[in-house]
């Protein structure tokens, strides 16, 4: 989860080349035993962060639905230093995760 926080950069990734179906079931584990909630270690807007990026890899399913879920709490309730760095990763990575209407009354 740490290096997943960490701004991106050139080259691979640290989860590419991993099966997405292997990764889902990986973070299923996760989740059930509890270590997807316990970041408590790790600065919280990191910990939004590497949650974000880690749904970002997963195949549509109720894995990526969850940690969706959990990335958008944060941003929700977390302070603006959480919002600023999980918005900012969802700007680099491109696409439609800064369409809601909580996250556009929030910007």
């Amino acid at each position: 989860m740490a290096v997943l926080s960490r701004p991106d950069e050139d080259g691979p990734g640290p989860l590419d080349g991993l099966r997405p179906e292997a990764l889902a079931t990986a973070v299923q584990a996760a989740m059930q035993s509890g270590l997807v909630d316990d970041l408590d270690w790790l600065a919280r807007p990191a910990a939004g962060v590497a949650l974000y990026k880690l749904a970002a890899v997963l195949p549509s399913g109720a894995e990526q639905r969850d940690l969706g879920r959990r990335v958008l709490a944060r941003m929700l309730s977390d302070g603006a230093d959480s919002f600023t760095a999980i918005a900012t990763a969802m700007a680099r990575a491109g696409g439609k995760a800064l369409s809601s209407r909580a996250i556009r009354a929030r910007l």
